[in-house]
């Protein structure tokens, strides 16, 4: 590779990891990445401590998919696709039904995002000309906060999206074309935004002065909003059975029409709740110093990140307002894409006299790798073996073909089978999984639940255990009866 990362075709001995120690580094990283990350998300799961039901819903979707309903989730009661266009993981679910686990999805973002640390090594290689800073940004992206806390919420399609979308980087600055468009065509078939952020991208290119034959930028710009705006404005809403929803960004607020939302935005009120909630600008603050405020060093590419910033930040969702969650996984890519090209302006700073700049970068780099180390989310709380041994005795008396209602960190245990519900729901099952030590349901609103349904069906209380509770009403049919 040459130095200060020319365009060209990257050769086979710039990545053979034979030949490259940095290459080995960075795929050991990833090794020790996926290791870790999948050990904390396994515990995290046998303890029943997944955050949403966003696992649970994917893997009834694959599993209802693989026996004969495409794509229908009986969480919404509703084809997943008009929710979100996620076609693409149609691929996963032959995994989930041979493992009979939904915990297998967990165990494939952790290795997207494990391979996504090579990723960012590739193209920040490549933009830096310097092994080293490589692997300095790759390591800077597997100490993110951000990546952990995408990670430690549950599984979402957006989190694969965000690994895509860092393949698709890799492939764009060490020029290979087919790569590229394998990349760009599965993030397109992940998720219906996907191709707003990708016109972020071909924007960024233009403005750049960035051309390839292959991948003209403005003809990405108008391929992402093109096939978003498709998605979004006619195909979701058909699948959704012609009811409108802003499935892309959850604007809220009223907002039942593209006519409401065009006029959300002509009367400036996304912007004047950004400037009139000061939240939201700390927590931009908080991103850019994750990344040392080197994206704001290339600002003709700062177009790729902002864009997906200010389309969640003017979202009438709390949590994506303050981008938790899974909801940084949009701009997360090109946050690092961005800081590679402002990376590769401070090597060049710090190569100019005098020599303490030379000296003050890898203490400086220390400095970031810190500053990100401490801020990790926790993955889970310590779980007794009684409470594990309790819940999979509950979900064994489960049959198979029975509906369940069950609370959100329990869904994803019980969501391999036709219907599943999340409780508290006026839609009634047959049995009911409850967890009135669970971390986002107040116990007396549990028991409100226990107590309409007791007195509404005929029911008994097969086990409690643990602060388990598992209820069976027989006399509630099946929806397939």
């Amino acid at each position: 590779m040459r130095e200060g990362g020319v365009p060209g075709r990257w050769r086979a001995a710039d990545h053979c990891f034979r030949r490259d120690p940095y290459w080995t580094a960075a795929l050991l990283l990833a090794a020790v990445f996926a290791a870790v990350t999948i050990s904390f998300k396994w515990i995290q799961f046998n303890s029943l401590q997944t955050q949403l039901y966003d696992l649970g819903e994917t893997s009834n979707v694959l599993w209802n998919t693989l026996h004969g309903r495409p794509f229908w989730t009986s969480v919404m009661e509703e084809n997943y696709l008009g929710q979100h266009f996620a076609p693409a993981l149609a691929l996963l679910g032959p995994l989930v039904v041979v493992t009979g686990s939904a915990g297998s999805l967990i165990v494939v973002q952790c290795l997207v995002f494990a391979a996504a640390t090579v990723g960012v090594f590739v193209f920040a290689r490549r933009i830096t000309g310097s092994g080293p800073a490589g692997l300095f940004w790759a390591l800077t992206f597997a100490l993110s906060p951000l990546v952990h806390e995408i990670l430690r919420v549950d599984f979402h399609e957006v989190g694969v999206g965000a690994g895509l979308t860092v393949g698709l980087l890799a492939a764009w600055e060490i020029r290979r074309p087919k790569m590229f468009w394998w990349f760009l065509v599965l993030g397109l078939l992940i998720r219906e935004d996907y191709g707003f952020y990708l016109s972020g991208f071909g924007l960024a290119l233009a403005l750049a002065r960035t051309q390839t034959p292959w991948a003209p930028p403005r003809r990405l710009a108008a391929l992402g909003l093109g096939w978003s705006s498709l998605l979004v404005f006619a195909v979701m809403p058909f699948l959704a059975g012609g009811v409108w929803k802003p499935a892309a960004f959850a604007f809220g607020g009223g907002v039942h029409s593209a006519a409401d939302l065009a006029g959300r935005f002509l009367t400036l009120a996304p912007w004047r709740e950004w400037l009139g909630n000061p939240g939201r600008l700390g927590a931009v603050l908080q991103i850019l110093a994750g990344v040392g405020a080197l994206p704001l060093l290339s600002p003709l590419r700062a177009v790729a990140w902002i864009l997906p910033i200010l389309l969640n930040a003017v979202s009438a969702n709390p949590w994506q307002q303050r981008f938790e969650l899974h909801y940084s996984a949009a701009f997360l890519p090109y946050l690092f894409w961005g800081g590679a090209h402002g990376l590769r302006k401070v090597i060049e700073w710090a190569r100019r006299p005098p020599l303490w700049k030379r000296r003050a970068l890898p203490l400086a780099g220390l400095l970031l790798l810190g500053f990100n180390a401490s801020r990790i989310p926790l993955y889970y709380h310590a779980a007794s073996a009684a409470r594990r041994a309790a819940a999979r005795r509950m979900i064994d008396r489960l049959p198979p073909g029975d509906s369940v209602m069950a609370q959100t960190n329990l869904l994803a245990h019980v969501s391999l089978r036709r219907f599943v519900a999340v409780a508290p729901s006026p839609r009634p099952a047959r049995w009911i999984f409850l967890d009135n030590l669970c971390v986002d349901q107040a116990i007396p609103e549990l028991r409100e639940v226990q107590a309409a349904f007791l007195e509404r069906h005929r029911s008994y209380v097969v086990d409690e255990d643990q602060g388990l509770v598992l209820l069976h009403f027989p006399n509630v049919p099946n929806p397939s009866e």
